[in-house]
């Protein structure tokens, strides 16, 4: 007889384009839902736009808004009560104690806390440190694991809260995947002479720093005729209003892997990192990847080849003669070859994941 799916209920934001997202998305496709039936809580109180998809694979999608009333607690309880869940999976940081709280007292078997960052979005004001202060606390309590998608996401979480030497005890890396079906060089490499193609591929907010591209652009057009391609959603609002030539906005894209083969670099100038998935997708493809000096980056440079570092602090001309090094001295088939049955491999990483909820 063939055994009942397990149910897996995980918590997040929204089903919004987004690395964390789109990993989550390629993991429930790869599982079949008659052996691991996921349902993902939205606590923005919207679906998101990759819902569908999600519901094509099989999952299940409930919107609800977080708030600190009562009745959101409940609501929340009584979801968890009606799926009788085997595996409650919290992917919203240090909140996530709180939401673990809720699940032990719904009785699931399993209590994952998942940190895909080194910090939040949020302030650094007295309210909120008293706040991080005591959901940490709580997820040292509820949380039987805490799974970072790198060490430098588990230590931001350890810094915080009474229960340490337990978050400590309970932390585990367990990185994020990619499909490596969809993500592979194109038969002919993309052209580069004195200059070449630079793809960014990210949304518009803050910690992306997005309006360092423009500087960038400016230098690399003193060493040729690159050009720079912008994808991602979220508006130009970040970038400056007089861009350079050579730099082009692409707005929301669905075709990643095609723009990927685009290019001759992927340059990522982030302030603030978990696992970025787009640099995963840009080594299965073959392009090296010029990206700030994080310390959730330096882990995956250590292992992996193809990724360039450079500090916020550097003049914007180090990180063009960045960018020329990088296009001119990596091996796409090498860079390939590194992700091929790795860690970051989906076809492996998706038994890492269905021993987890089955223990």
């Amino acid at each position: 007889m063939t055994p009942p799916a397990r149910q897996v209920v995980h918590i997040l934001g929204a089903l919004d384009v987004g690395g964390a997202e789109t990993r989550a998305l390629e993991l429930c496709q790869a599982l079949p839902a008659s052996e691991v039936s996921q349902t993902f809580v939205c606590l923005s109180g919207r679906k998101g736009e990759l819902a569908p998809q999600f519901l094509a694979a099989g999952a299940k999608v409930i919107p609800l808004r977080i708030s600190w009333r009562p009745s959101f607690v409940i609501q929340l309880f009584l979801i968890f009560r009606r799926h009788r869940p085997a595996v409650v999976m919290s992917h919203v940081s240090l909140t996530s104690g709180v939401i673990l709280a809720v699940a032990w007292a719904a009785r699931a078997d399993q209590r994952i806390a998942r940190m895909h960052s080194t910090g939040d979005s949020h302030d650094t004001g007295m309210l909120r440190r008293a706040y991080r202060y005591l959901a940490a606390t709580l997820l040292g309590v509820t949380a039987q694991q805490i799974s970072g998608v790198t060490q430098s996401s588990l230590d931001w979480v350890q810094q915080h809260g009474a229960t340490r030497r337990r978050i400590a005890a309970r932390s585990v890396v367990m990185p994020n995947a990619i499909d490596l079906d969809r993500y592979r060089p194109p038969s002919t490499p993309p052209p580069l002479g004195p200059g070449g193609t630079v793809l960014y591929l990210g949304r518009a907010s803050p910690e992306k720093n997005r309006a360092h591209l423009v500087p960038i652009q400016r230098e690399l057009l003193t060493l040729g005729p690159w050009k720079t391609l912008v994808a991602g959603e979220g508006g130009s609002d970040d970038l400056s209003k007089s861009l350079p030539e050579g730099l082009q906005l692409l707005g929301a894209r669905s075709d990643a892997p095609d723009l990927l083969r685009q290019a001759n670099v992927l340059v990522l100038p982030s302030f603030r990192e978990g696992l970025p998935g787009v640099i995963l997708e840009a080594l299965a493809t073959g392009v090296p990847v010029v990206a700030s000096d994080l310390p959730t980056i330096r882990e995956l440079a250590e292992t992996m080849p193809g990724i360039w570092l450079v500090s916020l602090d550097e003049p914007v001309h180090v990180w063009a003669e960045a960018i020329q090094i990088a296009a001119r001295s990596a091996d796409a088939a090498t860079l390939r070859g590194s992700m091929v049955d790795s860690q970051f491999d989906l076809k492996k990483n998706v038994s890492v994941w269905r021993d987890a909820w089955s223990a």
